[in-house]
């Protein structure tokens, strides 16, 4: 995985939940059409976008933590697999949701 990553503005690194499908023969399957919202687990964030507030210049939050699990569209982001297996690098406007755990009542 990544040792060193400094990621810029409002990026994040995602590692998507189940990105590809395996057959018991071992043969891997491409996602389907049908899904077309994923889930998965934030690994990195930038230190957010830098925006004019009327005043100047501020930077934005981010609204995504590591270890946050989000929902994300099918076609967004840059794959990184070549430098790291199963990862992408999303923008934050791209997700969708933050999926919270829900406590136990």
């Amino acid at each position: 995985m990544f040792k060193n990553i400094k990621l810029l503005s409002d990026r994040i690194l995602v590692k998507p939940d189940n990105p590809e499908t395996t057959t018991k023969a071992g043969i891997i399957l491409a996602p389907t059409k049908e899904k077309r919202i994923f889930t998965g687990t934030v690994l990195a964030v930038g230190n957010g976008k830098i925006i004019e507030d009327g005043l100047g210049f501020k930077r934005q939050e981010m609204e995504v933590a590591v270890g946050n699990t989000i929902l994300f569209p099918r076609f967004v982001g840059v794959n990184m697999d070549r430098i790291a297996e199963a990862t992408l690098i999303l923008s934050q406007r791209d997700v969708l949701a933050i999926i919270e755990e829900k406590e136990n009542e």
